[in-house]
């Protein structure tokens, strides 16, 4: 059991109102932290969280009464806090207080103003602050003509419960509240006029340590003391009655039982999860909902740093996914917008099962993405046959562009020709690109790519054809046997740069050239396209595979391929052929 020992007398002095009006002595608070019991899953937060404070009291419930002497003693109390973040989001502006409970002195009965919700999702970073955020509790007394103005605006505000939280001011997202701007300024004229003292206000510092498990399940007692304790101060062991999350109360020992603190108290239970609900800062009306103005303001709420790293990584995948489905929506077989949607969907792929994300979109992330997908089926389902078509054959084009990345980058370190099993997939690749880029009116940036890709794949594929010909070249027993080889090597290819390779050698044999004779002259070419490759001019290139000098060799120019956007989490499937 968590367990804090409160000694009264230390903690504050007991303070006793005489019945004089205009008395300046009211309430005063005293704090007590009962340690933290950590969630269940601290182990995996990370590097960030959200921390969120759930409030709940004793007042007007079990406590003793607090009581007030004289004419002109308050009619009702009224105890408000606020979070205050010491970094990140929300630092910079002045959060806004936040309505707790209201106090009828007379029916000794207290009325909650809030759901018990101070914050829902402070963003918080392991050993990264010196404090998290600053919690104040406000106790303030209102007189019996201010009870009266209270209560009607009270009731007004509270049918809005956004006027009355506060929660996303202090998460840093709407303008300042109803009850800030025009509750707030009343209560404190109401607790300093006619020379009255009657507010109080006790702070406590969050603190962060290396872990999150620092801050998550921590509690804080803020114990009111008023001036009806006349009985000499007594140390008092206080502890939480239970670890239940849900409305936890306090505890002391009495007779070696543990019976209820009737002191007044709030209690504030920090809890830091990992996940918190987009609609918290905007409204999404459904996984496939496509309102233009909501995306956008879905996307500017994602980059206020509102959210921990790890879900707004995934949540602007999610939005992104959204809007390739709010440009198919919206179309109407267009191949320009169509093609702009696919290259975006082919690079926003779900995390895989080796991915470090991927136990956290599957516990929170997956549904809603299962959804949109179907959703996105539908959107291909209603449209016309060319259409989807088109989609098909240009997302397929897209994924091709991965499987050509991922063979040139096994070979990007040396000039030796691919494997004959990287060789067909990569021409297998290269007649899907082909087919891609052969759709007319596709935009500008999507046909670079392809282009891009296209290039990629026919300059690896010349290094295997190369290789095949000084193969068969080197291997055939005479001139007919190796045009034969040729010939059946040259049906096999979509690469037209390879085809001239192969075409010739053929033509070099046609012309009567001895089998050696067409091998020089291959191995010739490949220098020439081995020395371009490593940075030659074409010119010097040739030169140097004419003749045994050796001329000097500018550097060319660095060649310029479209931007490419940040790689995928996994990458996509790659059909597998039998080699050519």
């Amino acid at each position: 059991m968590l367990r804090a020992r409160l000694a009264l007398a230390a903690v504050v002095p007991l303070l006793l109102l005489s019945g004089c009006a205009s008395s300046s002595r009211f309430i005063e608070t005293a704090t007590v932290e009962l340690g933290h019991a950590p969630g269940a899953r601290v182990s995996e937060l990370g590097e960030d969280g959200y921390l969120q404070v759930q409030v709940s009291s004793n007042i007007g419930d079990d406590a003793e009464r607090l009581k007030f002497y004289g004419s002109d003693a308050p009619k009702l109390i009224v105890v408000t806090a606020k979070l205050q973040p010491l970094a990140g989001p929300g630092r910079d502006a002045v959060a806004p207080e936040v309505p707790l409970l209201s106090y009828d002195v007379d029916k000794a009965t207290s009325e909650d103003l809030t759901a018990r919700t101070l914050a829902g999702g402070i963003v918080v970073k392991a050993g990264s602050l010196t404090g998290a955020a600053t919690l104040t509790l406000i106790v303030r007394g209102v007189t019996e003509s201010g009870a009266a103005t209270l209560g009607p605006l009270m009731e007004t505000i509270k049918k809005t419960p956004a006027a009355i939280t506060g929660v996303a001011t202090v998460l840093g997202g709407v303008p300042i509240t109803a009850f800030q701007t025009f509750v707030v300024p009343m209560l404190e004229k109401s607790a300093t006029s006619a020379n009255r003292k009657w507010e109080r206000k006790k702070e406590y510092t969050f603190q962060v340590s290396d872990t999150l498990d620092g801050l998550d399940g921590r509690v804080v007692a803020f114990v009111l003391l008023n001036e009806d304790k006349k009985r000499p101060p007594v140390a008092t062991e206080v502890d939480l009655c239970s670890l239940e999350i849900e409305n936890p109360k306090l505890c002391v020992q009495k007779d070696g039982k543990s019976v209820p603190f009737t002191t007044p108290y709030l209690l504030f239970d920090l809890r830091v999860s990992d996940y918190r609900p987009i609609d918290d800062l905007v409204a999404q009306g459904g996984p496939c909902a496509t309102d233009r103005a909501t995306l956008a303001k879905t996307a500017d709420a994602i980059a206020t740093g509102a959210l921990t790293g790890r879900q707004a990584f995934l949540e602007d995948l999610l939005l992104k996914r959204r809007i390739v489905l709010a440009d198919i929506r919206e179309s109407g077989g267009s191949i320009d917008r169509l093609s702009r949607a696919a290259w975006r969907y082919q690079r926003l792929a779900l995390p895989g099962t080796d991915s470090p994300r991927y136990s956290y979109w599957q516990r929170y992330m997956a549904a809603r993405s299962t959804r949109l997908d179907a959703c996105l089926d539908e959107a291909l389902a209603s449209a016309t046959p060319t259409t989807r078509r088109t989609w098909a054959t240009l997302l397929d084009g897209f994924r091709a562009i991965d499987a050509v990345d991922t063979v040139v980058h096994r070979y990007a370190d040396d000039d030796d020709a691919p494997s004959s099993e990287d060789a067909a997939q990569t021409e297998l690749a290269l007649r899907r690109l082909n087919t891609a880029e052969a759709i007319p009116a596709i935009d500008a940036e999507s046909r670079a790519y392809l282009v891009a890709g296209v290039s990629n794949a026919s300059g690896l594929l010349e290094r295997w054809y190369r290789s095949e010909v000084l193969r068969i070249t080197g291997s055939a027993s005479g001139p007919d046997t190796a045009n034969r080889d040729l010939k059946k090597l040259l049906v096999k290819t979509r690469c037209t740069s390879c085809a001239s390779i192969v075409n010739s050698a053929i033509s070099s044999l046609q012309s009567g050239a001895s089998v050696k004779t067409t091998e020089a002259a291959v191995r010739r070419d490949s220098l020439v396209v081995d020395a371009v490759r490593s940075g030659a001019k074409v010119d010097a290139a040739q030169s140097l595979s004419e003749t045994s000098a050796t001329p000097v060799i500018e550097q060319a120019p660095q060649k310029i391929e479209p931007p490419r956007e940040a790689e995928k989490t996994t990458a996509a499937p790659v059909e597998r052929a039998p080699a050519p």
